[in-house]
């Protein structure tokens, strides 16, 4: 789970800045690093990050990845 602590420490406002962040890192390549900070979240934290990609606008190929990357985790 990602606490707010974490989030502090990372230095991110909330967890929608952090779900900006992961999908930044996806777009530049940096596949580890997402699937590093998608392992830390707890399955609440999962769910919403699949429903914040499910009403994004990023491209499609960036939100299927990470949610098959997420749904592998859960």
């Amino acid at each position: 789970m990602i606490s707010k602590q974490d989030l502090k420490e990372y230095g991110f406002i909330d967890i929608y800045t952090l779900f900006e962040y992961i999908v930044t890192s996806k777009v530049n390549n940096q596949n580890t690093q997402c699937i590093t900070l998608i392992k830390e979240m707890s399955a609440p934290q999962k769910k919403d990050f699949i429903d914040y990609l499910e009403t994004s606008s990023f491209d499609e190929e960036t939100n299927e990845f990470l949610k098959e990357k997420i749904l592998e985790l859960i």
